[in-house]
């Protein structure tokens, strides 16, 4: 046996059961961190909130060129079932967002739900005032009544991504370190799980 056939002793042994206990940390810090996401309580500041929008955005494309590459369709109720925990979290971190500048939660449904009024008043006016060709896709008029319908949404979104943070501890939690996003005191975080959502939303 030359030298280059002798085996190397130094060299360091693959530590199964040390892989696996990484394994099971990174496991549950994991699950921690979706917990911590879609948990409405609490804060979470401009920054955090881009990198989540942006971690939905990679993650959306990423699921789109998947299914492309391998030439799925997907049903609509798979769809939906696939979309619920985005949905789900987004409308969290949504309502977190909104406790970081001191507003309560109960101002994203309440916006939603006058969005969708406005929309329809305005979309029932131009229908009877126009003729219906003039609300067909693809005419003008169709096209500008579908910006001025999206354009306060919008709005609404570059406001959650750009209004400063409130400048101090508030009644959702102290002001978002790190990462961007904090809970509420423990003495809160306590309370039953049946109420928490309620919790977040009207806190």
């Amino acid at each position: 046996m030359t030298m280059l056939d002798s085996p190397d002793f130094s060299a360091p042994r693959y530590d199964f059961a040390e892989t696996r206990a990484r394994a099971v940390k990174a496991t549950k810090h994991g699950a921690a961190a979706v917990m911590l996401l879609a948990d409405p309580r609490g804060r979470c500041n401009r920054q955090a909130f881009l990198y989540i929008a942006l971690a939905f955005l990679a993650l959306q494309t990423g699921v789109a060129c998947l299914l492309w590459l391998l030439d799925l369709e997907v049903t609509r109720s798979a769809s939906l079932a696939m979309n619920a925990p985005v949905l789900w979290i987004g409308t969290t971190i949504c309502i977190k967002r909104l406790h970081d500048v001191g507003r309560r939660g109960w101002w994203l449904p309440g916006a939603f739900v006058l969005w969708v009024v406005v929309a329809l008043i305005v979309t029932t006016i131009i229908s009877m005032l126009l003729p219906p060709e003039a609300m067909e896709a693809g005419q003008p008029i169709f096209f500008a009544v579908l910006i001025g319908i999206t354009l306060p949404a919008f709005a609404a979104l570059i406001w959650l991504h750009t209004a400063p943070s409130a400048p101090s501890l508030n009644a959702f939690g102290p002001v978002p370190v790190g990462f961007g996003i904090s809970m509420p005191a423990k003495s809160r975080r306590t309370r039953p799980v049946h109420v928490y959502y309620a919790d977040g939303v009207m806190a």
